[in-house]
């Protein structure tokens, strides 16, 4: 008898569990009549898998079931802004999180998605109104408003749609809505806020490219100072000399050895010191002209550091600004999209024939009110309660961190003091991290690498979430080393990153690998 009662209880179990699976996907399927003006949702299709396939190539794993809806809007006959948002079928947060882009766009951005996926939000992604490489701009040509989908309108209209399909999806509105981007995505940040201030309760802007024109302007600068003759070009093999000199130089710069660079403003590295002295063999020294190309990038306001040949990622400087030979960097990439494809409107525009004497000014007057994330006045956002916490590598090798210092320092002087700007607004600044994350450095702190501890005290976005909900503003967050950058290896190193214009400052007896021997002043 006892066995019976067994069975049934399995019997009946297993027939809830397939009632409870086939009401998750009714439920998904009926997203497919979603209604909304200038919306057409393509597909709503339950995913159980545990895997999905990403635009950009990586598999994700141990995903939770989620209903996906892919669709597109059409705010102008020329726009189509497609869009994705997930919907965990299971223990959803109440909170609804929209995700930003990179580069020039063109994806969905499915590894953020996923990550948002797992902590449990709705979530959301706009290829920004077309399709195609992050690194291509030929689809702006002849396409005026695909290029202003592309600057502000496809994530303000997705941050509308993707919060309606999640109220009818859980018949119940998000309860906070929050946008979490870096790089193209972090201007994504900074526009919303600036622009579009009612849309999102707070905002993490990671790395963000906001001074646009002015950065893809540098661009041309750095990859016409490499490129100036096939002399000037430092080839892969000669920067870990360049590396190690600049760490060499750089890494006692705030007082302590601990192989980061953290106060790059007193670093006086000068390319000089691996000039060759005498004919022969080149290979560990710089020619007389990549001195000169050097010392030209760092104008541009990279950090000089050796740290960036041993990310995990393989980013940093080298991969941004030098490329693996001639004419293959990112910089350059984005340079010829942006300045063929929106400026000069011609697919074959080649960086060298930027003219410095009108072509920095024509893509200003162009484009710079338009793509340019620079306005000052948060006064809005900060009125409506929204809360801002931007970060940035010091090590980026794509967006000079000055870009981040430079952008804060105005609203400072906008707002009318640090204390009232710290009220909504912090940034963090981050030693030891490449663009957007990963690097030698301390590099996870709730961006986008390795997950860090899965609290407000380490985690950007958990910080925001604490700031927003409970009024209990950051005073530091705790970045975290992983062996290999892996967490199941274990930690090597954790520093706290301090709300700008504080640093974390060395207790002068401490381990320097351990955050509790530091504190921010």
């Amino acid at each position: 008898m006892k066995k019976k009662y067994i069975a049934l209880a399995i019997l009946m179990s297993s027939a809830t569990f397939v009632q409870a699976q086939d009401d998750a996907t009714g439920a998904c399927e009926k997203m497919q009549s979603f209604a909304m003006d200038g919306v057409v949702i393509d597909s709503a299709t339950a995913e159980r898998s545990g895997k999905f396939q990403t635009s950009l190539g990586p598999v994700l794993n141990n995903l939770p079931a989620f209903c996906r809806v892919v669709g597109h809007a059409t705010p102008t006959p020329q726009s189509r802004i497609g869009f994705e948002v997930w919907l965990p079928e299971k223990n959803w947060s109440g909170r609804y999180v929209q995700v930003g882009n990179g580069g020039l766009a063109g994806v969905i951005f499915h590894t953020l998605l996923g990550q948002m996926l797992e902590r449990g939000h709705a979530t959301a992604s706009t290829d920004d109104g077309h399709t195609g490489s992050p690194i291509d701009g030929k689809w702006a040509i002849g396409q005026p408003e695909k290029i202003r989908d592309f600057a502000e309108r496809a994530v303000h209209v997705l941050s509308d749609i993707g919060k309606q399909v999640t109220k009818q999806y859980y018949q119940n509105a998000a309860q906070r809505s929050y946008f979490f981007g870096c790089s193209e995505g972090g201007r994504e940040a900074l526009i919303e806020a600036q622009r579009f201030p009612q849309d999102f309760d707070g905002i993490v802007a990671g790395a963000p490219a906001h001074y646009w024109t002015d950065l893809l302007t540098g661009f041309v600068r750095a990859g016409q100072a490499l490129h100036k003759d096939p002399a000037s070009f430092i080839p892969p093999a000669k920067l870990p000399i360049i590396q190690q000199a600049a760490l060499a130089a750089c890494d006692a710069s705030d007082g302590v050895k601990d192989g980061l660079v953290s106060a790059p403003e007193k670093c006086k590295f000068d390319p000089q010191v691996l000039a060759c002295r005498s004919a022969g063999d080149e290979s560990q020294c710089l020619t007389a002209a990549q001195v000169t190309a050097l010392r030209e990038l760092y104008k541009v306001g990279y950090v000089p550091s050796g740290e960036n040949e041993v990310s995990a990622m393989g980013g940093g400087v080298r991969q941004y600004a030098f490329g693996g030979a001639p004419g293959q960097s990112f910089q350059v990439m984005f340079a010829n999209g942006f300045f063929g494809g929106f400026v000069y409107q011609k697919a074959d525009w080649d960086f060298r024939s930027f003219d410095w004497t009108k072509d920095a000014k024509i893509a200003g007057t162009k484009f710079g009110a338009l793509l340019d994330a620079s306005k000052t006045d948060l006064s809005e956002f900060n009125r409506r309660g929204g809360k801002l916490i931007q970060y940035h590598g010091l090590l980026d090798g794509s967006i000079p961190p000055a870009m981040s210092t430079k952008y804060y320092d105005s609203v400072v002087k906008q707002t009318g003091g640090v204390g009232k700007t710290q009220d909504f607004y912090r940034l963090f600044m981050a030693p030891g991290v490449l663009h957007c994350g990963f690097g030698p450095g301390p590099n996870a702190f709730g961006n986008l690498g390795p997950r860090p501890p899965a609290d407000a005290g380490h985690d950007t976005l958990l910080a925001l979430q604490k700031w927003v909900e409970e009024g209990v503003a950051p005073k530091q967050i705790v970045a975290t080393k992983y062996v290999d950058d892996d967490p199941a290896k274990g930690v090597t190193m954790t520093r706290p990153l301090c709300p700008y214009p504080q640093t974390a400052q060395w207790d002068g007896k401490g381990k320097v690998e351990e955050s509790d021997s530091f504190s921010c002043k």
